[in-house]
């Protein structure tokens, strides 16, 4: 099992699971996870790579990241 650093900025706003919650739908529909992308280069900018979405939801997303096959 790995893991990754990553770091990211966002607006200020005073709920906290919000900022999460919209930082989580903004990387998803730009594109920027695993596995559409294995290591999306860091800082992220508006001039990163944004493929797009190419899972219908962040829960097939998930699904299709889960390296345990067991």
């Amino acid at each position: 099992m790995g893991s990754s650093a990553w770091w990211y900025v966002v607006d200020y706003q005073p709920d906290l699971q919000q900022a999460l919650d919209d930082l989580r739908e903004r990387e998803f529909q730009a594109g920027r996870y695993f596995p559409v992308l294995d290591f999306p280069p860091f800082p992220v900018t508006p001039l990163s790579p944004a493929p797009g979405p190419q899972h219908g939801s962040i829960d097939e997303a998930a699904e299709a990241a889960d390296t345990d096959s067991a």
